[in-house]
Parts: structure tokens; C-alpha cells; sequence
């Protein structure tokens, strides 16, 4: 369904609705991908340097939190439906560096804990990477590999 002149006039229906045709899905996800992925990274970037931390891997995290959010932008701009092979473009980009994230996440809790509790978290950190390392791996096999199985996902 195309959006008609009226939905133009009200320009807050494209924040607070989420719909599947543009430019409502498109400006959704950009403002979803710009306020949460991205202010993550950056605010996790800043505080390992108030700890006195700068270092490698906590600017290596911060470019692959990044990257993160560009594939995740992708995902959320074009849907399946419309274009399936930039979705999963955008899917290939955003889980590898999602989960490089977290790895070096895990690396700078150990690295930047003081207390007992900032240990206890980057153990429960440390203790949920493996879980979205298999959930990655599990993902891998193409819809190709799904078909000759006989089993479709779509």
C-alpha cells in the first residue's frame, strides 16, 4: 500500500509507527540503528579510556561495533521481500562484526575490572560468547543447502 499525502503531513507517525513500506521501515531503522548500536560503542569507547585503557582493542572494538551497525543498517533497509541478496549482504557483515564486538567486549572487562562485580560480568560475558559463536556457525548453511535437504526457511 503506498502511504498517501496525509501521512507526509503528520511527521511524527514516521517515528512512532513501524511499517513495512518506505520511507516509514527506512527512517525507522536508520533512527533505531543510529541511537542503540553506534551511542553503544561510543559510550562503551569512552569509558574504557576514563578507566585510562586506551588501547588497540578497545579502538578495534569500537570500528567493528561500527561495522556492526552499517550491516545492521543494511538489514533493516532492505527487507527480504524486496531485496533478499543486500539483506543477507547486510546479515554477513553485521554478525561476524557483531560477534567480534563481544569478543573484545570480554576482553576490555577483564582488562578495565576494579571490583568483584566487574569480574562476575565479564565471566557471564565470557560464559554467553560461545553461545553466540555456535548460534553463528548454525547459521552459516546457504538456503541452497537448506533446499537440497529438502527443508526451505522462506
Amino acid at each position: 500500500m503506498e502511504p498517501s499525502i496525509t501521512d507526509y503531513a503528520y511527521p511524527w507517525h514516521f517515528f512512532m509507527s513501524t511499517d513495512s513500506s518506505p520511507p516509514r521501515s527506512d527512517l525507522w531503522t536508520l533512527e533505531s540503528i543510529l541511537c542503540q548500536p553506534v551511542m553503544v560503542c561510543m559510550l562503551r569507547y569512552a569509558q574504557v579510556i576514563e578507566h585510562n585503557h586506551q588501547c588497540w582493542v578497545n579502538t578495534s572494538a569500537m570500528v567493528s561495533g561500527c561495522i556492526n551497525a552499517m550491516g545492521l543498517i543494511m538489514v533493516g533497509s532492505f527487507q527480504v521481500d524486496h531485496a533478499k541478496s543486500l539483506h543477507y549482504v547486510g546479515a554477513g557483515v553485521a554478525f561476524p562484526a557483531g560477534l567480534l564486538f563481544l569478543f573484545l567486549q570480554c576482553v576490555l572487562t577483564y582488562r578495565i575490572a576494579e571490583t568483584a562485580l566487574d569480574y562476575w560480568m565479564a565471566h557471564v560475558r565470557v560464559a554467553l560468547s560461545p553461545g553466540a559463536l555456535v548460534s553463528l556457525i548454525l547459521s552459516i548453511p546457504t538456503q541452497t543447502t537448506l533446499i537440497h535437504l529438502g527443508l526451505t526457511a522462506f
